[in-house]
């Protein structure tokens, strides 16, 4: 139970010089100290002695009320989904109500402490009103929250507004999802996940919204969901669609801890070939799932489990009786189907949605959509694929290049179907399938291509 020392705070309205409230024993039966104090006129937020008496209450039950501050009173704060100031709860308590609009500030501030930790957070309020589901970060025992409105003298500053104490009845710590100022700048609210350290088998759940008002909302047409587990990182495209945003990632390198982040692109007028991003949010998951399946999940850019992916891939390989057969096929197929898009490259034309399915429809793509067709393809068949990025070219200048390698009878067996589409001469693409660049002579192909890192 909270301290039985601790002080319980009124602050009563006075009006045409007369005050009144009904208060109740917060700590049950026993002996209690009540001191009624008037504001200073010398001081402000100062209060004087008016009296003092003692009550023996003798009334076992504790209740402890919601009291709300001055500053909490002149903004008009009301916690609706709270009815005691003291409660029990697991996990999570919801903590949500109205409050008067102020022009200084759209947000309210959430605290939570438990002995020496402490969390802050800034809650969005939205036509005066606000909901959020709150952790109890720090296990079993008293969870103390404090509710803090905006300062309408100071911008970007906060006063208490109303104290309330959760009793968590449940063992599990979770871990703070760490904020950043981009969070609020560009209007994010992520309602899943709620807090850092869950656990997930292989697939984890991201939700949220933007604010419509926010700066670049409209521009806003995704958003980026980086996964990193030791030296491994993968990065995930989740559309945004009427400014709500809702999707699963894979956590696709295998059991263990993932440090993963929100991020919103960079709103730029030039196309480029770099996508650069701003974190607003990060925190940790656990992967459960035993298996790791980095080169058979879907990806950014390779959605292997699309229906039109799997049929095509087993139309192609359909008379292919072993893996190597079935490679060479997919291999042959986008490297004839494919032309290379001579001006997507040279005006850096690239677009965050650019995958399989984008360059079989449009029949063009530059080394990136090549690779992630066959990419495609190559997953959908069951074959482990990964994306090779480095540089290429046959001469001491090298550009930007993505090819594949794939796993054949538990080898990597490297294929370019970009090189074994044709050439580009005096910037206009020449079609002339060759098979040269299906499992290629390394030392050959090493004169040619500089392998950098695998990219998911």
């Amino acid at each position: 139970m909270i301290d039985s020392n601790s002080v319980q705070e009124y602050y009563i309205p006075i009006k045409n010089g007369q005050f009144s409230d009904k208060i109740h024993f917060y700590n049950g039966e026993g002996k209690y100290s009540v001191h009624v104090m008037l504001p200073a006129t010398d001081r402000e937020n100062y209060y004087y002695d008016l009296s003092t008496f003692e009550v023996v209450n003798v009334n076992p039950i504790k209740q402890r009320d919601l009291t709300y501050t001055p500053f909490a009173q002149e903004a008009q704060l009301t916690l609706d989904t709270i009815k005691s100031g003291f409660m029990s709860g697991k996990e999570l308590i919801t903590v949500g109500g109205t409050i008067k609009e102020q022009t200084s500030s759209k947000n309210i501030m959430i605290e939570v402490k438990k002995d020496s930790n402490q969390w802050k957070h800034e809650i969005s309020i939205k036509n005066g009103k606000f909901s959020y589901e709150v952790p109890l970060f720090y296990g079993k025992g008293i969870h103390q929250i404090n509710v803090l409105v905006p300062d309408q003298q100071r911008e970007n500053y906060y006063q208490y507004g109303t104290t309330l104490f959760v009793d968590n009845q449940s063992d599990r710590t979770m871990k703070p999802i760490e904020y950043y100022r981009t969070y609020e700048e560009r209007g994010i609210t992520l309602n899943t996940p709620q807090f850092g350290g869950d656990q997930a088998k292989l697939t984890y759940h991201i939700k949220g919204q933007i604010d419509p008002n926010a700066k670049f909302a409209k521009e806003t047409t995704h958003i980026y969901v980086k996964t990193k587990k030791g030296n491994d990182e993968a990065l995930d495209i989740i559309p945004v669609k009427h400014f709500n945003f809702d999707d699963s990632i894979y956590l696709r390198f295998g059991p263990g801890e993932y440090e993963v982040s929100i991020n919103v692109p960079e709103i730029k007028e030039e196309k480029s070939n770099y996508f650069r991003y701003f974190s607003v949010a990060s925190f940790s998951v656990e992967n459960m799932a035993n298996e790791d399946k980095r080169d058979l999940l879907p990806s950014r850019g390779i959605p292997s489990d699309d229906p039109k992916i799997i049929n095509l891939a087993k139309k192609i390989t359909k008379d292919k009786k072993n893996n190597f057969d079935k490679a060479k096929a997919i291999y042959k197929y986008t490297a004839k189907t494919i032309s290379y898009d001579v001006a997507k490259f040279k005006n850096n034309e690239f677009e965050w949605d650019d995958n399989a399915l984008k360059t079989l429809k449009l029949k063009t793509g530059v080394c990136q959509d090549y690779a992630y067709l066959a990419g495609a393809l190559l997953r959908a068949s069951n074959i482990e694929a990964r994306v090779i990025t480095g540089k290429a070219g046959t001469g001491l200048l090298k550009e930007n290049h993505a090819w594949i390698e794939a796993k054949i009878n538990g080898k990597w067996l490297t294929m370019d179907p970009t090189w074994g589409a044709g050439f580009v001469q005096n910037d206009k693409f020449v079609a002339k399938y060759t098979d040269k660049y299906f499992q290629p002579n390394m030392n050959e192909f090493n004169k040619t291509h500089l392998r950098d890192k695998v990219e998911y």
